[in-house]
Order: structure tokens, then C-alpha cells, then sequence
């Protein structure tokens, strides 16, 4: 007698019909809310790879127009001494969160870390989309940023995104009350012509504050009182007096025994010592020129060291085992031979 389950005449045939590819590429697009979390190596819907912007990562990874970072098929050496064949895959990225304590809101921007032999690098989804897709611009540069025009920071696509100054933000924020000045707008406003004269007429030293635009804001008897009622490191605020473009709180500030109410803004900048990047040569044992690098840190990263150990090697002039590294001045043209 026949069992009842092995009778499978009633059961509804399932054709196995394989997708198109755009079919399955839109299939795939709706699993997910953004492209960076879509993992498959099919293409999305309008994907357009290209190679990575950034050396020596150009060899093995591509980027892509939705966000997405591809690692390239790679032969591999073990440690054992033998060789296989790494399959392409799509690099899985992180979310690295931010809190806005004014709105008590949380912001998430996307990165992802590549390697290259010995060298590992973290990078931002967004600078390298936009580097790549919409225009290039100095990545080493802190006072580039990119923004989001939906200000939807996982958002990463190419039409989204936009470059500003970051010496810009803390009044963009404002402006947009994202943000709220340690110092009310309405107290900007408090020190009458009256007043200001009668400050000026104390033989002491004030310490004045500035808004970006160079507009007076207020004075205060010392350096502690300015710190404590602006809620601003003292450490950033003593920086900021010396070094007159350097900002600290969202503000200017100025040492003086007179009060100005205007002064003169040129270029800001957020750091206090912007460091000149050192030019390096590389040559080889018998002192024939190899490359020429802008920087310690790049030729570091090329040849897989650590920027500390090539700036010793070039410092103390270390015996080479490999090649010979010399310093050289910004406007130098390296010799071809040592």
C-alpha cells in the first residue's frame, strides 16, 4: 500500500524561473533601506564602480556611486607558503554615533577600514564618495568637511552630498538652531557705548570676545571669568588670544587694554600649528632616485612602515637595508643620483 506522503501529484509545481538581472537587482535594492547595508556583490539599480581613490588601496578596492566599497579578487601568500585565490567581496561598514545635546538628537556617519599589507586605514564613506563621484579636493585638508543636503548623514549618495568649511559650522548651526551659543544672541547685545568706555578707562588688560564676523560680544576682567561664564576651555581660550586666527568656543578673542568693538577677521583656522607636510625622496641601495613623496606619512604608507620609523631612519640617517630616504626642501628638485 502506497503511503499518502509519497504522493505528491497534489502538490503545486514551483517553476524555477531565474530572474533578469535587472529584476533581481531591483529585488535585492528593496531589502534594504540604505545601499551601504547591501552586502551581495550584484549591482544596484544605476551602481557605477570606480576604483578607488586613494593609494596603494587603488590595486584592490572599488567604490561605488550608492556607498558601497568592493574588495577586488586577490592571490594570497600564507604565512605556510602557499597561495589561494581571495573571492571579491563587499566591505561591511560602521556607524560611528554623534550626539546633538541641544536637539538630543543622534547622528550616525558611515566609515570603513581598509587594508593593504601592513597598512590599515580608516576612512569616511562620504568624503570618498564625493571625492570620487562629484569633484576632488584636498582629503587631507580638516577644515574641508562634507555635508548632507537632507541632513540625513547615512544618506551617502552623490547628489546628496555637498563640501563646506568647517571654520562655517558653528554659525551655519545656529543659524539653522541646531546649535545654541554658549552666550545667548540676546546678551550679544548688552555692553552699551557708555559701558565700554567706562572699561577702557581701567589700566588693566580685558579679555574681549568676537563673534566670527569680528562683532564685539563682551569683555571680561581675566581669563578665568571669560572660561567660566563662557563655558570655554582655558587651555583653548589662552591658545586662541595668542594666536589671533584660532577659534575656541564658537568665538574670537582678543587681550586688551582698550576695547574695540570691530575688529578685522582674516582666514581662520581650527588648529593652532598647522604642521607642513616634510617632502621625501626615495633612492636605492646604489642611490639611483625611485619616488619622490609630498610627505613622511604617504611614503610610510607606500612602503608599509610606520610614519615614525622612516622619520628616524631620515632624522639619524639609519644604515638602509632596503633603500635610502633623504629630506628634502618644499621647492627642491630631488637629484637623480647620491
Amino acid at each position: 500500500m502506497e503511503h499518502p506522503n509519497n504522493n505528491n501529484n497534489d502538490k503545486p509545481q514551483v517553476e524555477n524561473k531565474p530572474y533578469h538581472k535587472k529584476q533581481l537587482a531591483a529585488l535585492t535594492d528593496s531589502m534594504y533601506e540604505y545601499p551601504y547595508q547591501n552586502l551581495s556583490l550584484t549591482d544596484m539599480e544605476g551602481e557605477v564602480w570606480k576604483p578607488f581613490p586613494v593609494a596603494p588601496f587603488d590595486e584592490y578596492y572599488e567604490i561605488s556611486n550608492k556607498g558601497r566599497v568592493k574588495h577586488l579578487e586577490q592571490l594570497i601568500e600564507s604565512h605556510a607558503g602557499y597561495t589561494y585565490l581571495r573571492p571579491e567581496r563587499i566591505i561591511k561598514q560602521a556607524k560611528n554615533a554623534a550626539t546633538n545635546h541641544y536637539l538630543n538628537q543622534q547622528r550616525h556617519s558611515l566609515f570603513f577600514i581598509l587594508f593593504f599589507h601592513a597598512i590599515r586605514r580608516t576612512f569616511k564613506t562620504s568624503r570618498i564618495v564625493y571625492y570620487t563621484f562629484v569633484a576632488p579636493f584636498d582629503m587631507e585638508d580638516p577644515n574641508l568637511i562634507v555635508r548632507f543636503k537632507d541632513n540625513n548623514s547615512l544618506n551617502v549618495l552623490p547628489e546628496n552630498l555637498y563640501l563646506f568649511e568647517r571654520k562655517k559650522l558653528t554659525k551655519w548651526l545656529v543659524d539653522h538652531d541646531r546649535k545654541q551659543l554658549r552666550i545667548r544672541l540676546g546678551e550679544m547685545s548688552v555692553w552699551p557705548k557708555e559701558k565700554i568706555r567706562e572699561w577702557n578707562k581701567q589700566k588693566k588688560l580685558k579679555i574681549c570676545q568676537y563673534d566670527l564676523d569680528g562683532q564685539f560680544i563682551a569683555a571680561y576682567g581675566s581669563k578665568k571669568e571669560a572660561s567660566e561664564i563662557s563655558k570655554t576651555s582655558s587651555g583653548d581660550l589662552s591658545a586662541a588670544i595668542m594666536d589671533g586666527k584660532r577659534i575656541a568656543g564658537g568665538f574670537l578673542w582678543r587681550e586688551r587694554y582698550i576695547i574695540r568693538t570691530k575688529i578685522t577677521v582674516s582666514s581662520l583656522r581650527i588648529h593652532n600649528r598647522p604642521v607642513k607636510p616634510q617632502k621625501v625622496a626615495q633612492y636605492d641601495l646604489d642611490g639611483n632616485l625611485i619616488r619622490e613623496f609630498s610627505s613622511i606619512r604617504k611614503a610610510a604608507q607606500s612602503n608599509g612602515l610606520a610614519p615614525s620609523t622612516l622619520k628616524d631612519r631620515i632624522r639619524f640617517n639609519v644604515q638602509p637595508k632596503d633603500f635610502i630616504w633623504k629630506a628634502i626642501e618644499d621647492s627642491e628638485i630631488p637629484s637623480q643620483k647620491i
